[in-house]
């Protein structure tokens, strides 16, 4: 969302350079689509939560399945230029029954993790074998992905399944990601009676293994997946009102979207006076040292603080942040602006690290978060490590020139 609000700003005032609104635009619409799978990821959750998901029971061809799941996965995979190594059967029983939407949903969020937490030219194996016939109406198949990639450490183990918790990590950092994935992931796993199992290390890669017990339809002659070439549509149907809600729902929408329209406009008018109250301010002279791990934020900042005359120099953590501040000159900064969640050193432990620098602007150099940790707790540890204030993100431009009219 502060990537979305951000670069709307910057292109409102970039309007008569068409590579700058260009480029605006293509990053709003790869950050809508992040904002979208989060909400997706979150809808999901409470559904599964709220135990209003039940799961499909349709027949498909095991080797089907497999070969849409690399049929979507692939060119994630060709992009990073790594290596994709597929088993897959004999399969005694090719012909099963389960809800492939669901189970697509776990295999393609398991490799897909694989790809991102790979570095270019790594190499990711994907298995699938049917262990063993446990009832005359039921096997057992096994699906193991392992990659070469950054793997994860114990502590992060434990808590891989939780919603909301991604590793602490440079890479990671870099990554899109919700955090809820991998719990989601585990959620339909058991509502499938299955288990899943991961094994890592740092630097040595990891490895996810999942056990899904299927029904039989047919006992055919074993067959084995032949790969990715036959393509198949994924996509989950769009929702739509028909019959008798249909006149209904189009009422509906007629009646709110005068409202809505009119709340749009008021909106982008107050949004255009923000931009013309920025580019009427001057701090010219100022230096602001922006900590932010984010590269997209760090451009936005950097933007909004250079229209207005502000230097600004970049630290993508906390530690380079303090590195930076104890080499230069006394009063050398004029503001810090310090963001919380950032991997090496975060926020507080970087604002307590300069606060206590045997140096004279140490105790006195404006330091303000600018952070989407907004709640009350939050605020409230800010200020415990030696923090002047706080602006929230997405950052909005009235709260920003307040700011730096008061440290400034």
């Amino acid at each position: 969302m502060n990537a979305i609000m951000g670069m709307t700003s910057v292109a409102l005032m970039h309007l008569d350079d068409k590579e700058r609104l260009n480029d605006c635009l293509d990053k709003i619409t790869i950050s809508s689509r992040h904002l979208l799978a989060l909400i997706n990821d979150v809808l999901d959750m409470s559904k599964i939560e709220s135990g209003k998901v039940t799961l499909s029971e349709e027949p498909f061809e095991m080797k089907d399945l497999i070969e849409s799941i690399l049929t979507i996965i692939q060119a994630q995979v060709n992009s990073r230029k790594q290596t994709l190594n597929v088993q897959a059967g004999p399969f005694v029983h090719g012909r099963l029954c389960g809800d492939t939407l669901r189970l697509r949903q776990v295999l393609v969020n398991i490799l897909g993790n694989a790809v991102k937490f790979t570095p270019e030219g790594g190499t990711i194996t994907f298995s699938v074998q049917e262990r063993e016939t446990l009832t005359a109406e039921t096997a057992f198949f096994e699906f193991v992905c392992e990659d070469t990639g950054i793997g994860m450490d114990a502590e992060f183990l434990k808590t891989i399944f939780d919603p909301f918790t991604r590793a602490d990590s440079a890479v990671t950092s870099q990554t899109e990601g919700t955090g809820l994935g991998m719990a989601i992931t585990r959620n339909i796993v058991r509502m499938m009676n299955g288990e899943i199992l991961v094994e890592s290390a740092v630097g040595s890669g990891s490895r996810f293994t999942v056990d899904i017990p299927l029904r039989i339809v047919e006992t055919k002659t074993p067959v084995t997946a032949q790969g990715a070439d036959a393509a198949s549509d994924v996509g989950a149907p769009a929702t739509a009102a028909s019959g008798a809600d249909a006149p209904a729902a189009a009422q509906d929408l007629a009646a709110a979207s005068g409202a809505e329209a009119s709340a749009a406009g008021s909106d982008a008018s107050r949004q255009r006076a923000d931009i013309a109250a920025l580019q009427q301010a001057d701090f010219s002279g100022k230096r602001v040292l922006l900590v932010e791990d984010n590269e997209l934020n760090r451009e936005i900042a950097d933007e909004l603080l250079s229209v207005i005359g502000v230097t600004v120099e970049q630290a993508e953590n906390g530690r380079i942040a303090v590195e930076m501040f104890t080499r230069s000159p006394l009063r050398y900064y004029d503001l810090i602006f310090m963001d919380i969640q950032m991997p090496v050193m975060d926020g507080y432990e970087a604002a307590r690290l300069i606060r206590g620098l045997d140096r004279e602007d140490a105790p006195s150099v404006p330091i303000v978060a600018m952070s989407a940790n907004a709640f009350a707790d939050d605020i409230r540890r800010t200020k415990e490590a030696g923090m002047n204030g706080h602006i929230a993100k997405p950052v909005e431009i009235p709260k920003l020139l307040e700011v730096l009219g008061k440290w400034l």
